[in-house]
């Protein structure tokens, strides 16, 4: 093992241990912050009111409650929302890959070589906006697969956060299964991410929430089920470190026509809850960067 493996597994290792039963003050969590950033999900027509009105708005919560994060960016904004790719830089935050596009849903399934083709792409346009190649990577949905990893190795990734334990789709065919992967960091295996192995990227999974199992925690879980209950799922995530999730598109209103249900909750323009979370977070846990974690 390596003296970075032994570092990261020591860490693993010595963390605190929840107790069964109990509710939010049990331990101290390390909380890493993720934001991915791409086009309004499930907008009738092609929206960026995330982008446009609620990136500005989140990052000026960030900066009162003293929060660094990674932001996963699609290329495609260099095209139209270049500014908020640099903004992003400007406002002290560590930019990520997210893939050329949303649109693209899964990019697990795909060839290994449409795969080094399509992120190549978007490695150099994010570069080619803001001066600074990008070094984490998530893929869209979470559809990261071995040829994934195969690619961002070649490509020169430090990291992947792309794995959601306890996350499966497709019940015929199995599009991801990453139920028993594991929970905190790892170098995962080049043929399945799921498991662990010897590639050279860090697989820094994004936390299953306990209290909506196969679901992340994230600004959604905050709007729907308030701060008490979001609290509660970072304190018994069983994550080392506990890796937060936002989508911009979360901090404005739905947008209008059929959308899913959980969006109606999930998703307001109002930031009093998000503001109240990070301020009770940051009292009660550790807040740190996938950069620190993996020093």
């Amino acid at each position: 093992m390596s003296s970075a493996s032994a570092t990261i597994w020591r860490k693993i290792v010595c963390a605190p241990v929840p107790v069964s039963g109990t509710v939010v003050d049990y331990t101290m969590r390390r909380v890493v912050f993720t934001v991915d950033l791409e086009k309004d999900y499930h907008s009738p027509t092609p929206s960026f009111r995330g982008v446009e009105t609620a990136l500005p708005k989140l990052f000026d919560l960030f900066d009162r409650h003293g929060i660094r994060a990674t932001v996963f960016a699609t290329s495609d904004l260099g095209e139209s929302h270049a500014d908020a790719l640099r903004m992003v830089l400007r406002r002290g935050h560590a930019l990520g890959c997210h893939g050329e596009s949303h649109d693209v849903e899964y990019l697990c399934g795909r060839p290994y070589v449409w795969q080094r083709e399509s992120l190549a792409r978007a490695t150099h346009a994010l570069e080619t906006v803001t001066g600074v190649r990008p070094n984490a990577f998530r893929a869209p949905n979470f559809s990261v697969d071995g040829s994934t990893i195969r690619v961002l190795e070649e490509l020169g990734y430090a990291v992947d956060s792309s794995v959601l334990p306890g996350r499966r789709v497709g019940r015929i065919r199995r599009r991801l299964d990453f139920l028993f992967a594991p929970r905190d960091p790892y170098r995962p295996a080049r043929d399945n991410p799921a498991l662990p192995g010897e590639a050279a990227v860090w697989e820094v999974p994004v936390t299953e929430n306990p209290l909506a199992l196969g679901g992340p925690i994230g600004l959604g879980y905050v709007n729907a089920f308030g701060v008490q209950r979001a609290l509660e799922a970072v304190a018994r995530a069983p994550a080392y470190p506990v890796v937060f999730l936002i989508h911009p598109w979360e901090l404005v209103d739905p947008p209008p026509g059929r959308i899913p249900p959980w969006m109606r909750t999930g998703c307001t323009s109002d930031p009093t809850k998000l503001d109240a979370f990070l301020g009770r977070l940051r009292a009660e846990h550790e807040v740190t960067t996938l950069e620190a974690v993996l020093a």
